[in-house]
């Protein structure tokens, strides 16, 4: 097997499936990648690969919580529009009850009532005591 493995065929394989369910390689490929590691060493990454993944991410990180706060936002929104509505359905359905309620009676009325409570009272004190002796 004199054929070197071929990364930038397996690379072009890989974007071309990123969108498809995941090939394994074949025996032959993998074969190939055994031998070339172990003749020639690991193949060292780009440099700049630990900072593409962590940006990579902290962007869908972010991502996710702007969803998340936006959601949050929407929902806090629909129950202040709700409790609104609530209470502006109960100022317009208040004046109903409060116009169907008894007139508020005047200071005489009042009196009137008191007095004739205090006397009716005081006339059931008197025949009570008067019927504990009749007994």
């Amino acid at each position: 097997m004199s054929d070197k493995f071929d990364i930038a065929g397996i690379k072009t394989k890989i974007e071309s499936n990123e969108n498809d369910t995941f090939q394994y390689m074949s025996d032959d490929e993998l074969l190939k990648m055994i031998e070339d590691v172990e003749s020639e060493g690991l193949v060292q990454a780009p440099a700049n690969i630990k900072s593409e993944v962590l940006k990579k991410i902290d962007t869908e990180n972010l991502k996710n919580h702007q969803k998340k706060k936006t959601v949050e936002f929407y929902r806090y929104s629909a129950r202040v529009v709700f409790a609104i509505a609530a209470a502006l359905l109960l100022l317009v359905i208040s004046p109903g009850f409060i116009s169907e309620t008894k007139e508020i009676p005047t200071k005489e009325e009042v009196t009137a009532v008191r007095q004739k409570d205090f006397i009716i009272s005081n006339v059931e004190n008197i025949f009570n005591e008067m019927g504990g002796f009749i007994k």
